[in-house]
């Protein structure tokens, strides 16, 4: 079933995610239904880190957070291994 959210779009949700230094380094995806690709634009313009249509492969979309959990593990090493 969809998630709907009555407060605010989510690409108003990724907006205020990425605007705000607190929680701006949050990795942010977006998965629609719409395939209009100005709203992909708008949906990168405002901070989105991935944009992905629907229907997609589940295993694809695993993959890719696997990578980017990876990629900021790797990071997080790198900098406490400049503080030691």
């Amino acid at each position: 079933s969809d998630v709907h959210m009555p407060e605010m779009s989510g690409l108003e949700l990724c907006k205020t995610i990425k605007e705000d230094i607190e929680t701006n380094h949050i990795y942010f995806i977006i998965v629609t239904a719409d395939l209009l690709e100005a709203t992909e634009n708008k949906g990168l313009n405002f901070g989105a880190d991935e944009y992905i249509t629907k229907p997609f492969d589940k295993t694809k979309l695993l993959n890719k957070i696997t990578t980017i959990l990876n990629y900021q593990q790797k990071i997080r090493k790198y900098f406490n291994s400049l503080g030691e």
